[in-house]
């Protein structure tokens, strides 16, 4: 990163991280703990970083494209289980429709007036 850093970005680059797990888990030693956007070098307002009330919009924005997400993949399901029971509904009733297929018919027929 420091070899592509441009000063003119004004963006403060990252220190250097340690090599050691317990260093890096402690906040005191590592500066992995620290957020880049509340430096002072920079002058912006970020609500998501202070109010909570924004932070749970994000949350219930996402939660709801999940459920639109779910809801599409839903419907590609019910979709593809109708095509699936179309055919198969289409080959047995070709299937019944051959002479040699009379024992497919009864089996059908039985299964049909034991299963109501």
């Amino acid at each position: 990163m420091a070899e592509i850093y441009n000063p003119q970005w004004e963006i403060p680059l990252p220190e250097p991280l340690s090599f050691s797990l317990t260093d890096l888990k402690d906040p005191d030693k590592s500066n992995l703990w620290e957020d880049i956007w509340t430096d002072a070098s920079f002058d912006v307002n970020q609500p998501w970083l202070k109010d909570p009330n924004t932070r749970l919009g994000i949350k219930a924005m996402l939660k709801m494209k999940r459920c639109d997400e779910e809801q599409t993949r839903l419907a590609w399901e019910g979709e593809n289980l109708s095509y699936w029971y179309g055919r198969e509904l289409a080959a047995l009733e070709f299937a019944i429709q051959i002479p040699a297929c009379e024992l497919l018919f009864l089996f059908v027929y039985i299964y049909v007036c034991v299963c109501r």
